[in-house]
């Protein structure tokens, strides 16, 4: 996809879920690290995709949570050393979000 059509996707859905959970306090968690991060891609980096998800959810007044904040970036704190979080991985991503949460409720 590129950037524009990932923007427009997510701006749809949380159009979507907000009609859906009108009285809700939404929250839009960014992607986390990965080990790709800076590859180019046909959307650009992950930090262009990161940072176009984040004005779509500000624009809509959803609270953001920095995801990239929640897991260090760092190969074993992932199951397969790029992508997906192991389980000291996910208990870190779990407590780094509870802090984020709480500063919101």
């Amino acid at each position: 996809f590129t950037l524009e059509q990932i923007r427009n996707n997510c701006a749809e859905y949380l159009r979507r879920v907000s009609k859906v959970h009108p009285k809700a306090k939404l929250f839009f968690i960014t992607p986390i690290w990965r080990a790709d991060c800076e590859d180019v891609f046909t959307s650009g980096t992950l930090s262009d995709v990161r940072i176009a998800l984040e004005e779509e959810a500000v624009r809509q007044n959803i609270t953001v949570i920095d995801g990239y904040t929640l897991v260090p970036h760092r190969v074993e704190y992932f199951a397969d050393g790029f992508l997906h979080p192991n389980d000291i991985g996910f208990a870190l991503y779990a407590q780094n979000l509870i802090k984020a949460l709480n500063q919101h409720l």
